[in-house]
């Protein structure tokens, strides 16, 4: 993710404009014109009494060297890029995820988006000094100079080579000889192959159009077309976990950072790009693939399940992640001394596909055992549990006398579902029921309650028991139960014996046992959709999510972040404290409260203040060359347990040959190993518990992810816009002189 967040809006200055998606909508078809007409080169500026007040396009270029305000009173945002040969003005390259970041910024900023292209990267530069654009795309660091300035980094960028998946010649530059290997014209991977193929035997480019998607490079490359493709890591990743097809073969040379950059002289643009950047990306870049087995999991001591927002297997209450499947899996996890992290991906995402490709360790939704079997290289575990096929109807309606009954009458079933293939076999079997297919992302509680109002004469669900005449639903009974129950099961990958063989000893020793019978009648005992949201209603995370948002928003992190730190800290108790003095919600030590002009925290909102306020100083202690999100990373393990304890943490992990800019498998490897380390650097740490900030930033993670699947991100009405941000106040100036750990 990338990650997509619905940023607000606000009324401008300067009129009223469109907002929300439709907004979003008419800004890229005015965009996509804009591709076809617009020059490389910047038109001169009209005079300065038209420039004011004709609306910025690409046939009106004008010079406008001014912050913010000035920008605000145009209107407008225009954008730099260097022109791809044959491809018009594209602001953002190849790079859905920067296109998403840019129409983001446009929105929050309230702003319309101008593309405007030049030749190269020195007019790039030249352009922007001058004045006739506001911020630019695909600068190095060596434009920077005195007159400009980078945001933070949004992403580190590398150059991948892919591969068919059942291709495995290719591992190196090396493997490339004389090998079909496409890149688009004028990009970093096109000047790389150009590198290769000065050498006789080096690979044969094969020139990718311009607008060519990652979606398409994937298609050709297995349609043989060409052996290999070099994307950017950043264009490639939002696929990755869903084209089992396609491999990484190797990255190919340094890492490239991406950022934006504006004039000096702009320093409220500044400090708004930084704003909008630490806010909007941190979930944005998938895991790391790995297909390991228990062994691998055991050492890094986290089981990643892949599973959806449902009710009764995985769900939200109070906060707290909660669910048949989620505490089934949970015990598991804990008997093999490790952490669960859920791995949801987003809708329409196949999670069969997710699991060959390695982003998760198993699939822990309940799945039929024949689904499973129609995917080569999977396994299915044991069943552990039963669905029964029941058909629901209004509870006033009066039920049919049995499967032959439903001839000729109306029964809708989730696409795909048991129920589905129940429907299906009836007909065979000759009952002419009128099988209505509903859209399998479609919520259950949606479907009952179609049924409530009439739209569906009956729905075919399946349901944890085959309970007849039980209510399932407002105004929604179980009427009739269809066939035999149909056994659940859990999957994995051929290649994970250890993990596939722990689980069926897991589920053989569990099923139906007293802690089995506790957690079935906890969660389909009384209720058969715990957790479910009434129709239309938002997620609550936590009782105070009001209050974090603006709070969030001021100083440039996700509201849902914070809330799943405030879960972490204190599972929203406003009076907890710990055994060192913490207090509240946050958990700030007394003295670090005083430290920041806090008496107290009897009030809630002052508790959340003092501990985002905390979080933020922390943050904004580590350098600006750091991506966005390892800031935050970083940020978290300082307020946990110091910002020296990470610095030197940072050092040792240089010192063992790890990247000390990138906290996970890199700088949490080096902290843990602090207490033990004879290094330098290490010299006053060898007495601290430094394994729990690494188990408390992975767990903030990994509840931070589910949260940001489950609830959308939008801000509190009232909230500060971007735009409104005084470099003055921001948090980055006030970090040097304020406390550097919580105690």
């Amino acid at each position: 993710m990338a990650a997509t967040a619905d940023l607000g809006r606000q009324p401008s200055e300067h009129g009223t404009r469109p907002s929300g998606r439709l907004r979003t909508l008419a800004l890229a078809l005015s965009a996509l014109w804009l591709l076809a007409c617009s020059t490389p080169e910047p038109v001169a500026a009209p005079p300065a009494a038209a420039a004011a007040s004709t609306p910025p396009s690409a046939s009106t270029a004008y010079v406008e060297t001014g912050d913010l305000e000035a920008l605000r009173a145009r209107g407008a945002l225009r954008v730099l890029a260097v022109a791809v040969p044959g491809a018009g003005c594209d602001v953002a390259g190849r790079d859905a995820a920067e296109r998403e970041l840019l129409a983001l910024l446009g929105d929050s900023l309230d702003l319309d988006l101008v593309p405007l292209c030049v030749a190269d990267a020195a007019t790039l530069a030249s352009a922007l000094r001058a004045g006739r654009g506001d911020l630019a795309v695909g600068l190095d660091d060596a434009a920077e100079g005195d007159a400009l300035a980078h945001s933070v980094r949004r992403v580190v960028n590398h150059d991948w080579v892919l591969a068919r998946a059942d291709d495995p010649r290719i591992g190196s530059s090396d493997d490339l000889a004389g090998l079909r290997v496409a890149a688009v014209p004028g990009g970093s991977g096109w000047r790389r192959l150009q590198q290769w193929g000065s050498d006789r035997a080096g690979p044969r480019a094969v020139a990718l159009p311009a607008s060519a998607s990652a979606a398409t490079v994937a298609r050709d490359l297995v349609a043989r077309r060409y052996d290999a493709a070099l994307l950017p890591s950043s264009e490639w990743e939002p696929h990755a976990g869903i084209e089992a097809r396609v491999r990484i073969a190797f990255a190919a040379g340094d890492s490239t950072p991406l950022r934006w950059t504006v004039r000096r002289s702009a320093p409220r643009l500044l400090a708004a790009l930084d704003h909008h950047l630490n806010r909007v990306q941190l979930h944005s870049r998938p895991a790391p693939l790995r297909r390991g087995d228990l062994a691998e999991i055991r050492q890094q001591r986290v089981l990643r399940v892949l599973a959806r927002n449902r009710p009764g297997s995985f769900f939200l209450a109070q906060g707290d992640l909660r669910g048949f499947e989620h505490d089934l899996l949970q015990r598991f996890a804990e008997s093999h001394g490790l952490q669960l992290q859920l791995v949801m991906p987003p809708p329409g995402a196949d999670l069969v596909a997710w699991l060959r490709d390695g982003r998760g360790d198993l699939v822990g939704m309940p799945l039929r055992p024949t689904a499973v079997a129609a995917h080569p290289g999977i396994r299915a575990t044991r069943a552990y549990r039963s669905g029964h096929v029941l058909v629901a109807g209004a509870t006033r309606s009066a039920p049919p006398a049995g499967p032959g009954a439903l001839a000729g009458r109306r029964v809708a079933a989730l696409r795909g579902t048991a129920a589905w293939s129940r429907l299906l076999d009836l007909q065979r079997e000759g009952v002419a029921v009128q099988a209505v297919a509903v859209a399998a992302g479609t919520p259950l509680e949606r479907l009952l309650a179609d049924v409530a109002a009439g739209t569906y004469e009956f729905a075919a669900v399946v349901v944890p028991q085959a309970q007849t005449g039980r209510l399932l639903a407002p105004g929604v009974t179980a009427q009739l139960a269809l066939g035999a129950p149909v056994p659940r099961v859990w999957a994995t990958r051929d290649g994970n014996p250890q993990l596939h063989r722990a689980l069926d000893a897991f589920i053989a020793a569990e099923y139906r046992g007293v802690d089995y019978n506790v957690l079935r009648q906890r969660y389909f005992g009384q209720h058969w959709l715990p957790g479910s949201a009434a129709a239309g209603a938002p997620p609550e995370l936590s009782p105070f999510d009001d209050t974090v948002r603006p709070l969030a928003a001021e100083y440039g992190f996700d509201w849902r972040l914070i809330v799943a730190q405030m879960f972490q800290e204190s599972r929203f108790d406003p009076a907890a404290r710990s055994s060192a003095g913490a207090l509240g919600l946050m958990q700030v030590m007394p003295a670090t409260l005083r430290e920041m002009g806090f008496d107290g925290l009897g009030d809630p909102l002052e508790a959340i203040h003092a501990g985002v306020k905390y979080l933020a100083l922390m943050r904004d202690r580590f350098e600006r060359e750091l991506p966005a999100s390892e800031r935050v990373w970083f940020a978290l393990a300082a307020y946990n347990t110091g910002y020296s304890r990470v610095r030197a943490a940072r050092r040792l992990a240089g010192e063992l040959g790890l990247d000390p800019d990138r906290w996970f498998g890199h700088v949490e490897q080096a902290l843990a190993q602090l207490p033990r380390s004879t290094s330098p650097a290490a010299a006053g740490h060898r007495n601290c518990s430094c394994g729990q900030p690494v188990v408390y930033v992975r767990a903030i993670q990994a509840r931070y992810a589910a949260y940001a699947r489950i609830a959308a991100a939008p801000e509190a009405p009232g909230a500060p816009r971007l735009g409104a941000l005084d470099p003055s106040q921001a948090p980055a100036q006030a970090s040097a002189q304020r406390p550097t750990a919580r105690g």
